[in-house]
């Protein structure tokens, strides 16, 4: 699929091996009490031997169940990872997550992304997108990402 090519491409340009990114990740979340198994197409994780949901960082999600962004989101997000990816209609869209206010919020970064422009849409992101930040913004160490604040970059 060069789509999901495309992405994962990016994705390790980012600074993610390719054995931190792992396909066809099942996991079950649950939204308004029910379970729901949900498999990711890929996921990348940010530490290099710890490949649990804990280090999660980008999931990339091919949506074809007509679901929103901001309910597809809401369930990515539960796999801890901030940053995700959704292809739908031969395009991409590149997103955040955060909490506010105890709940998930989605935070559009950009939308309508080609194939061939995912890989510099996700590099204008890379200094934030490298697993050492993911970790340090997951740990406390560094501040979150302005873009998650609301705050333009």
């Amino acid at each position: 699929m060069p789509a999901k090519e495309a992405a994962l491409a990016g994705i390790q340009r980012c600074g993610f091996s390719s054995k931190t990114i792992l396909e066809n990740y099942a996991f079950s979340s649950t939204i308004r009490k029910q379970a729901v198994n949900l498999n990711i197409h890929a996921i990348a994780f940010a530490h290099p031997k710890s490949l649990n949901l804990s280090n999660a960082s980008i999931t990339l999600f091919n949506a074809v169940n007509g679901q929103s962004n901001e309910e597809l989101v809401a369930l990515l997000a539960q796999s801890t990872a901030p940053f995700h990816i959704i292809h739908r209609d031969n395009q991409f869209a590149f997103l955040a997550s955060s909490v506010h206010d105890k709940k998930p919020e989605t935070i559009s970064i950009q939308s309508h992304i080609s194939y061939d422009q995912i890989g510099r849409v996700l590099n204008d992101y890379a200094s934030d997108l490298k697993p050492q930040r993911i970790l340090d913004v997951k740990q406390g160490r560094e501040v979150p990402y302005s873009y998650l604040c609301g705050q333009q970059r």
